[in-house]
């Protein structure tokens, strides 16, 4: 039987718009991201929210927000008759521009595309500063419209108007999970569950459920989020483009393998990091394991 990648070998790659900030030091965002893909194999069309000098992890920074300029952009590739694969969207920094990629998603998200939200909206039980009432309600909207959700522990509790707690039991979880199915996707993986000496995630769809663990590592890093959608994303848009029957029609196994896989160079990548002294602003240092991702 032939494998996935044997019936991708002769065909073009697939294409993945990437919506994001692009940092110009300090591992994150589109910095990370495009490498990842482009390795993977896929195509990245990176589409710019914000230029940042550094990211804010630093003391200081320089950004240019790129608002403005995105419907100029946007309609540039309309002219050009682009279309893509897949979709992955990740910080929105304001109301402004969550509107923007609510057209964006209207003008290139066909039948055929494959849209996964990696929803940015705080971490550790908070919402982040730029996310108040309004961008919460927007990123509702965007969870409806997607094929494959991403959130944290602290964004699905915002996206289910849950109460935050660090311990909820395997049962909440799942049901925290089904109600995020219930908003319109067809995959969610709870990302960031703590588990003891493990970091959980929480994959679901339809009639599965499977939580995946993989061991701490304790030093925490800048990018690591990044690198996880970008990982996921690039092998999604593979899975399911190789699926014959539907596009969309991926199954759960190929989710948890992507999962797997992600969470996976995560860990190499924050050992490789330790190892080699980088300080914990700079990120994670994947560029010396990159051809390792395959």
């Amino acid at each position: 039987m032939p494998t996935a990648d044997s019936l991708r070998k002769n065909q073009p790659p697939e294409k993945l718009a990437l919506v994001n900030d692009l940092a110009g030091y300090g591992r994150c965002s589109l910095t990370v991201a495009m490498p990842i893909i482009s390795q993977l194999g896929v195509q990245c069309c990176p589409l710019p929210t914000a230029i940042f000098s550094n990211h804010t992890g630093y003391p200081t920074w320089h950004m240019t927000d790129y608002t403005s300029e995105l419907p100029a952009y946007l309609d540039a590739w309309k002219n050009l008759d682009i279309s893509f694969d897949g979709i992955l969207t990740g910080f929105l920094g304001s109301q402004a521009q969550a509107d923007i990629i609510r057209l964006f998603l209207s003008d290139f998200k066909k039948e055929n595309t494959l849209y996964i939200l990696d929803p940015a909206m705080g971490d550790n039980g908070r919402a982040y500063a730029t996310c108040g009432a309004q961008i919460q309600e927007s990123m509702r909207e965007l969870v409806a419209a997607a094929d494959v959700v991403t959130p944290n522990l602290t964004e699905a509790c915002l996206l289910t108007k849950t109460a935050y707690r660090p311990d909820f039991t395997r049962m909440e979880l799942q049901q925290m999970a089904q109600e995020l199915l219930e908003m319109g996707p067809e995959q969610v993986v709870i990302t960031g569950i703590s588990c003891g000496s493990y970091v959980g995630n929480l994959c679901m769809t339809s009639g599965a459920s499977t939580l995946l663990r993989t061991k701490k590592v304790p030093q925490s890093r800048h990018g690591t989020g990044d690198i996880f959608a970008a990982i996921l994303a690039a092998e999604l848009v593979k899975a399911a483009s190789a699926d014959t029957g539907s596009r969309l029609s991926f199954s759960h196994t190929a989710l948890t393998a992507a999962v797997k896989k992600a969470s996976g160079f995560v860990r190499k990548c924050l050992l490789v990091s330790d190892a080699a002294s980088v300080p914990e602003p700079e990120g994670v240092c994947f560029e010396k394991i990159l051809y390792q991702l395959k």
